[in-house]
């Protein structure tokens, strides 16, 4: 028997009003976690289990039959609901997470902790199945999982039906057997071979113009290809390395190494595609600086708690000039803020540059500046994304 009819005032991306009628007195508690079970789905309509009670209701996310959704209860009259509304948790004590895991019945590890903040911070449905299968997943896929792979997965698996996940898995799998940091780290090994060999002055070219920025050549300081997504400049050197190989003038080891470089490229740009779907931009720039090549890691995402196109990003300096060195930052069309976190050992010197960067960033690019150093000693530095420094919150 249906006790409740639904209907729908306002469905926003994660919130649902139901009209609870006579089943008022029996509604979970205001600010409390209620667990939805899907009995059924018919049309874009699903009958579902709140507290013994059935009700029936659209949802504004795609569950099926034997689904598990925690919802946190926002108000009893209209009856109103939000599966996306967790993020108050973030900062909680890591006891209020093992207790959503504990109401569907999830493994409590770390790992599970881990990725079920993940969810949370990406404003997706706590789903028991695609929760489980991505915990699963992770667990024995083998691949030693970064930040942006967990995030990707989650997106992945939360856009496609659970019949669709083997598919999805066995994909994921040979397109990001590695993560993005150690695919650019193979591309710039790869790079720096070439650079020993004797190729044509060709591909020499465009490799230039797909991956290096030339710090002490103005000419090539606005060589913005080098500093976005090579994905077109990869796929043109391909070409490139594709004809001079046809043509037979090249030595076998040689070839060996173009081989090399070609298959890391195209990883590059399936992994890519599929990042920017999200907006998610891990990218890797390789600059020159006193004839030396030093391979930088960068990601930006767009932030979802501001109005405005407003970017958090993250950049992993060279580690051999700065060791324990990681920089957060926020910047929209008119401002940047950001917070580099160093060691002692590093201070004065990188405090030196961020000077001189602030200046040059407002009169090369016309955007107010605002970044400062601040010491970390720890030996192992882990920026946690989902909190962030007081000082960049004034972007969002």
């Amino acid at each position: 028997m249906i006790s409740a009819v639904s209907n729908i005032t306002s469905m926003t991306a994660g919130t649902i009003n139901i009209n609870a009628g006579t089943a008022i007195s029996n509604l979970p508690a205001v600010n409390s976690t209620a667990l939805l079970n899907i009995l059924e789905k018919f049309n874009n309509n699903y009958k579902v289990l709140i507290n013994g009670k059935v009700f029936q209701t659209q949802l504004p996310v795609n569950a099926e039959k034997g689904d598990e959704i925690l919802a946190k209860v926002l108000q009893q009259y209209p009856f109103t609901l939000a599966l996306d509304k967790f993020d108050n948790l973030l900062n909680a004590e890591s006891g209020a997470l093992i207790l959503l895991l504990d109401k569907l019945q999830l493994s409590k590890s770390v790992l599970s902790e881990k990725i079920l903040r993940y969810v949370i911070a990406n404003k997706k449905s706590l789903t028991k199945s695609k929760l489980e299968k991505l915990i699963n997943y992770v667990e024995k896929a083998g691949i030693d999982f970064d930040e942006s792979q967990i995030v990707l997965l989650i997106n992945l698996i939360w856009d496609n039906s659970n019949e669709g996940f083997k598919d999805v898995a066995n994909s994921y799998h040979k397109i990001f057997d590695m993560s993005f940091e150690k695919l650019s780290s193979e591309i710039f090994e790869s790079l720096l071979r070439l650079n020993r060999l004797n190729l044509p002055q060709e591909i020499y070219l465009k490799i230039n113009e797909a991956m290096i920025f030339d710090y002490e050549n103005e000419a090539h300081q606005f060589n913005l290809v080098s500093v976005g997504d090579k994905s077109d400049e990869f796929l043109s050197l391909a070409r490139t390395i594709e004809s001079e190989i046809e043509k037979n003038i090249l030595i076998e080891s040689s070839i060996q190494e173009l081989e090399v470089i070609q298959s890391l490229m195209i990883k590059y740009i399936l992994q890519k595609s599929i990042y920017n779907k999200y907006n998610i931009y891990p990218e890797f720039v390789v600059v020159k600086f006193r004839s030396r090549l030093e391979l930088i890691n960068y990601k930006f995402e767009k932030s979802t708690a501001s109005k405005d196109d407003t970017y958090r990003i993250f950049i992993n300096p060279d580690q051999g000039r700065f060791e324990n060195t990681a920089i957060q930052a926020m910047m929209n069309s008119s401002k940047l803020f950001g917070v580099v976190n160093t060691t002692m050992a590093n201070f004065s010197r990188i405090e030196d540059y961020m000077c001189k960067l602030n200046t040059r960033i407002f009169e090369e690019i016309n955007i107010d500046s605002y970044l400062t150093v601040t010491v970390d000693e720890t030996k192992e530095m882990m920026f946690d994304s989902l909190s962030r420094s007081k000082s960049l919150n004034k972007l969002a």
